[in-house]
């Protein structure tokens, strides 16, 4: 496997992991805000309810504990709203990841194309002996060369 392969892998991995990340991201808030909604509408019937009863001791004690209860149950969810924010941070540092590894695997691949040809391929004038077989070495060969176009 080259290394444009490996890169391929992982950047597919990568993918894999914020897709799914962010599905279970957004999945939790949507719950996590039904939740909330609910507890706030249950809130406001069960204090609506209480003031039809009479208002006797029992009742307001009542209220009161399941008032405590609710609020108690919206700060956890309020708090695992807040807990999720890592997740924006943790996407962000993998999407440098995946762009990294892209800017690798194209590095690398240009390396391998550039792997067959030798350090002084294409930088200045022929100098070793088996890089001017077949060039010309004067201003002689190439009008030679021109005349066997027939300029």
């Amino acid at each position: 496997m080259t290394t444009g392969q490996h890169i391929d892998e992982i950047s597919e991995r990568i993918n894999y992991v914020m897709s799914t990340k962010e599905s279970a991201v957004q999945q939790t808030l949507v719950l996590a805000e039904e939740s909330l909604s609910t507890l706030d509408n249950l809130k406001i019937v069960l204090q609506m309810q209480t003031n039809l009863l009479s208002n006797d001791e029992v009742n307001a004690k009542l209220l009161q504990q399941i008032t405590q209860a609710i609020e108690s149950v919206q700060h956890r969810l309020t708090e695992m709203l807040m807990v999720q924010s890592y997740q924006d941070l943790t996407g962000q540092v993998l999407q440098q990841v995946l762009q990294d590894l892209q800017r690798l695997d194209r590095h690398a691949q240009l390396n391998e194309a550039n792997a067959d040809k030798p350090a002084s391929a294409g930088f200045g004038p022929a100098v070793l002996a088996d890089e001017q077989q077949g060039r010309a070495k004067g201003q002689q060969d190439v009008d030679d060369l021109l005349a066997e176009m027939g300029l």
